[in-house]
């Protein structure tokens, strides 16, 4: 048996459990899917879930968890109390910053990605994952039934900012500050507000809004900006935003942006670090509404073909037939 575990109940209105039962249903796949309210702290609520987990399932049964962490901490708890099981972690992700926390976290990881038993998925070909025997390559996918794809509408010269992780939040307040004619809307968690407070006219900001208003916030502008500080998966979830908004988007360029924004008709990838480079190319849509009407149509377009949700459970099916043929070591 296949079980998926989410780390959010089932019933969550984003990934909903109905929706792959269904969609995985036509691939000849019986799924049972599991969750949990979040709690803190996040490390006990892993753990408890990752326990709960090992311990309803079978020896025959395969783990699949949304939350990468997850399935490492599933690892765990299946190592040390002797119930080895195969698990699927979706979409890898290692800690880059040298911080204790982050160090140990990397080696729980390494030791995970090691076991014949671990598989994982990574979500660009320029990662390095390429090269491991368990390792497969699964582009992301946005399901979100509140956040349809809606047609094209200019919001003059402004800019949204927002996400959580990897953002690159001094970067983006210099090139705010170095673009006083343009409106930007930045979501943020809290802790950046300190880095705002001697923030300029044209920054607006709103702290760890609601989901209807962050998105109704990004609707509302022209251009969405992604400053990110780290070559991990970041900021995917906002591209799809973007894309289902058909807003236009500038992105630092990483292994994982470099796979989406493929040409520049798609979007505008800037250099990591590069104030300079990402003023440059704000500038050039927020001077060119044609330019911005033509690029956030093809990202949508694009985004509708390679991340729609019954390819991303096509190609989730070949990999789980192929970790099901794989014996338990």
């Amino acid at each position: 048996m296949i079980r998926i575990i989410f780390d959010w109940p089932c019933s969550h209105g984003s990934v909903c459990s109905d929706m792959f039962i269904v969609e995985m249903k036509k691939h000849g796949k019986d799924l049972i899917v599991d969750g949990a309210r979040r709690a803190k702290p996040r490390v006990l609520f892993w753990l408890l879930l990752a326990i709960r987990t090992i311990f309803k399932s079978k020896k025959e049964d395969i783990i699949v968890t949304w939350l990468d962490t997850l399935g490492v901490f599933c690892y765990w708890v299946g190592k040390l109390t002797n119930r080895k099981r195969k698990i699927l972690a979706l979409n890898i992700l290692l800690k880059e910053k040298t911080t204790f926390k982050n160090r140990l976290w990397k080696t729980l990881y390494n030791i995970a990605i090691d076991d014949y038993n671990f598989y994982f998925t990574y979500t660009s070909k320029w990662q390095k994952w390429n090269t491991y025997p368990r390792a497969f390559y699964l582009q992301d996918t946005y399901v979100d039934r509140d956040a349809l794809f809606v047609t094209y509408k200019d919001c003059g010269k402004t800019v949204f900012v927002g996400g959580w992780n990897g953002r690159d939040w001094p970067l983006a307040i210099q090139v705010a500050k170095r673009l006083p004619s343009a409106d930007f809307y930045f979501v943020c968690p809290p802790m950046v507000e300190k880095l705002l407070e001697d923030k300029t006219n044209n920054i607006h900001v709103g702290y760890a809004l609601p989901r209807k208003e962050y998105l109704k916030t990004l609707a509302e502008c022209s251009i969405v900006f992604l400053p990110l500080d780290t070559n991990a998966p970041a900021g995917l979830i906002v591209l799809y935003e973007a894309a289902m908004k058909c807003k236009a988007l500038v992105m630092t360029e990483n292994d994982v942006s470099k796979d989406y924004l493929v040409n520049q008709s798609l979007g505008l990838l800037v250099t990591k670090n590069d104030v300079d480079d990402a003023v440059e190319k704000l500038e050039t849509l927020l001077d060119n509404e044609q330019k911005r009407e033509s690029m956030s149509k093809e990202l949508q377009s694009y985004i509708m073909e390679i991340g729609s949700f019954p390819n991303y459970c096509k190609t989730l099916n070949g990999i789980l037939d192929i970790v099901i043929q794989k014996e338990l070591v």
